[in-house]
């Protein structure tokens, strides 16, 4: 893990997405999905240009809840792996906006916001990016990220069907 967060705090950190003038700004979510077997994903989604990416699948119940360090420790790293290895391109070339590090992010949980905060720090993190952010419970990014997951769901259920 210590070279994905080498890897993670050399990336480069832009206020707008490359060659754009789109906020380099993400969410993350903790998403459920009941098909069997039963798993948690971690979503990430840039709410400005509606690009979505998971990481997963975990089985979150099984380090506790949102209150518990583990349960944050596993978001964390899976946010830091997310952006390290460019959203699943590995060593390839990112073509999209995710070719460096956010500008900001934020979730809908405070109280995983506050943990992942902490394991973040613990983890050695470089310090402009320590600070999660809440996103109200209702506006337009959380209905943007909301209906991401409707969409991304959606088609998880019509693959196993």
């Amino acid at each position: 893990m210590s070279d994905l967060i080498t890897k993670f705090n050399a990336l480069p950190r832009h206020p707008q997405v490359p060659n754009t003038q789109v906020p380099n700004a993400w969410v993350f979510t903790i998403r459920h999905v009941p098909i069997p077997p039963a798993a948690d994903l971690v979503m990430v989604v840039n709410p400005h240009t509606h690009e979505a990416h998971c990481e997963g699948p975990f089985d979150l119940t099984s380090y506790g809840t949102v209150n518990d360090e583990e349960y944050c420790a596993v978001v964390a790293h899976a946010l830091v792996r997310l952006f390290a290895e460019g959203m699943g391109r590995g060593n390839e070339t990112a073509t999209s906006q995710v070719s460096g590090a956010p500008w900001s992010w934020g979730t809908t949980d405070e109280t995983l916001a506050r943990g992942v905060e902490r394991v973040l720090k613990a983890i050695g993190i470089r310090e402009e990016l320590l600070e999660v952010g809440v996103i109200p419970a209702e506006g337009e990014v959380r209905s943007v990220v909301d209906g991401l997951w409707e969409d991304l769901f959606g088609t998880i259920k019509r693959s196993v069907e």
